[in-house]
């Protein structure tokens, strides 16, 4: 679920999500902190552990790579 906690939901993104008009990728927070972290830093990477033992290779096949 996009959204800000507190604020509102991200009505328009849900449904373009649901209605497949927008493809999206999912990663946990700390990935895309690490994402971050690795651009600001102008690397092409910040290690982290894999996401083995969670659900996000099933949401996200792209991650487990």
């Amino acid at each position: 679920m996009a959204g800000n906690p507190g604020v509102a939901r991200c009505t328009r993104f849900r449904r373009a999500v649901e209605g497949q008009t927008l493809e999206i990728e999912e990663y946990s927070h700390f990935g895309m902190v690490a994402r971050f972290s690795a651009g600001a830093a102008r690397l092409p990477f910040w290690t982290l552990r894999d996401y083995a033992g969670t659900d996000l290779p099933r949401a996200n096949p792209a991650s487990s790579r």
